[in-house]
């Protein structure tokens, strides 16, 4: 909004306030790094005359009574940040700059945070590597509350993209930074400064559900758990498309983390358990919709995140991410074998957490995986039954990414490939592919936060998800009907606590 040597006056940023306020499709947020600094004769800072920048102030409260909030830098002055109106404005996150020990940043006595009761919170400001307008690809390092300031704005960013906060006014926002900020840990403040520091804390992308879902020959699916306790615990649906469980089965040996799950060319349910320490186990069930199990056998290797599919010959082929984020994939030597091929590597340049992987119609398997930014991406046989892949590549929907923690996958009766997905604050979306492209993410619930998830297809083409909440409760929601992006709500499944 300013000219080339970075002014301008007050009309262009009242300008660009009211392009932001008209144009903006919400959720948004504004950044202002930029702030409106009053000197007296000597050139000393002093605190603005009444109406001084009235017209931003005025621009920013529109803003944020429109559902906008505007997150402000507090100022390089070393001086009482009210004496920025720009900041201090009403409704406004102003913020203030610490350096890499958590300290007030001070470049030198004239140069350093403002501080004070204007401030609403403090973030990282010192040596934050920045884009400069020396060309497309240019990086500057800088210091100071604007760069502080970005930062905040990216966790109201990050909170606004969820479903708990898509609809949250701009004091909600503010309020929601206030309470999950770090009390304290600055050190050496003046007593007005409000000591919080932002912290954002998304569920770490660890890679591994405690939960996975596969469909008997019977139609009925079952579903696969780890408990807190590293007990496994195996439940069926009464009859297919039920919304009813039988009573859950519990291992007699325990050490589980990490489940996957498949039927066999038998129709034979087999498992991929990972235990906490990334060994790979394998038990199949010893009949057809049975309700007993081999007992585990171990499987070379080492991955802290599992997937099955079955290939177009058959044959079962796995998928694991191991603690380095490189992606593997094996296949039975034979239908229903209990020996495998090597690990082989994909050629993948994220590190990779939770995985999960779909036949389609052509035979061909899709890999679905969550990365260690929190990006979906995904990977395609080139041939139904050999092992040559495309590169991974982001899932980038009309609208953009989506953070994720966890994603599962499942076709529906239609062909089409549907993938569920975890943010990092629990919300639960949904996407389809049609014709290799990824339709637009939408909220598959706003009424559920899950931290672990599973998908699979009912008899009757409508697709199953399951996850599991911070408590360890398990919830099921279906569609209403196959194809459909309306899902059911979300019921508990009773008798089963697992691994939050």
């Amino acid at each position: 909004m300013f000219d080339c040597g970075g002014t301008g006056g007050d009309q262009p940023i009242i300008d660009a306030i009211n392009w932001v306020t008209t144009h903006a499709i919400k959720p948004a947020v504004i950044n202002m790094s930029l702030g409106t600094v009053c000197r007296d004769g000597s050139g000393a800072t002093v605190p603005c005359p009444t109406g001084a920048a009235q017209g931003i102030i005025d621009v920013e409260k529109a803003a944020i009574a429109a559902g906008i909030p505007a997150v402000t830098s507090a100022g390089n002055e070393d001086t009482d940040a009210c004496n920025n109106p720009v900041g201090s404005a009403a409704g406004t996150i102003n913020v203030a700059a610490t350096d890499n020990t958590d300290k007030r940043w001070v470049e030198n006595a004239t140069h350093a945070s403002n501080f004070g009761l204007c401030v609403d919170i403090w973030a990282p400001g010192s040596a934050i590597t920045s884009a400069h307008n020396g060309s497309d690809s240019e990086s500057e390092v800088y210091s100071g509350t604007s760069q502080a300031a970005p930062h905040v704005t990216g966790a109201v960013a990050l909170l606004m993209d969820t479903p708990q906060f898509a609809a949250a006014t701009p004091a909600q926002i503010a309020a929601e930074l206030d309470k999950r900020a770090t009390v304290g840990a600055i050190p050496g403040l003046d007593s007005m400064s409000p000591n919080k520091l932002l912290f954002v804390s998304p569920p770490p992308v660890t890679g591994g559900s405690s939960i996975a879902l596969a469909r008997n020959a019977d139609g009925r699916l079952t579903l696969a758990g780890v408990d807190k306790a590293r007990f496994m615990y195996v439940a069926t649906q009464s009859a297919a498309n039920s919304s009813s469980w039988g009573a859950p089965m519990k291992s007699t040996s325990k050490g589980w983390w990490t489940i996957g799950a498949e039927p066999n060319a038998a129709n034979r349910l087999e498992l991929a358990i990972l235990t906490p320490s990334d060994q790979v186990w394998h038990r199949q069930q010893t009949a057809v919709n049975a309700n007993t199990w081999t007992g585990p056998s171990q499987l070379d290797g080492a991955v802290m995140s599992v997937a099955i599919a079955r290939s177009s010959t058959g044959r079962l082929e796995m998928f694991g991410a191991n603690e380095q984020g490189q992606a593997f994939h094996r296949l039975q030597t034979d239908q229903n074998s209990t020996t495998w091929t090597p690990w082989t590597p994909f050629n993948n340049t994220w590190r990779l957490r939770s995985i999960t992987a779909e036949t389609r119609t052509d035979g061909r398997i899709v890999v679905v995986a969550v990365d260690s930014r929190q990006h979906v991406s995904s990977t395609t046989q080139a041939v139904a039954g050999t092992g040559t892949w495309s590169a991974f590549t982001e899932i980038v929907p009309p609208t953009g990414s989506r953070l994720m923690r966890e994603v599962a996958m499942a076709r529906n009766s239609t062909g089409t490939l549907e993938l569920t997905g975890t943010d990092g604050v629990g919300g639960v979306w949904h996407t389809t592919q049609l014709n290799g492209n990824w339709s637009n993410w939408v909220p598959l619930s706003s009424s559920k936060t899950l931290l672990h998830i599973a998908a699979e297809t009912n008899l009757d083409g409508r697709v199953q998800v399951v996850g599991v909440d911070s408590t360890g409760a398990v919830w099921q929601s279906a569609q209403n009907s196959a194809g459909s992006t309306v899902f059911s709500a979300w019921t508990k499944i009773d008798g089963l606590t697992l691994r939050p």
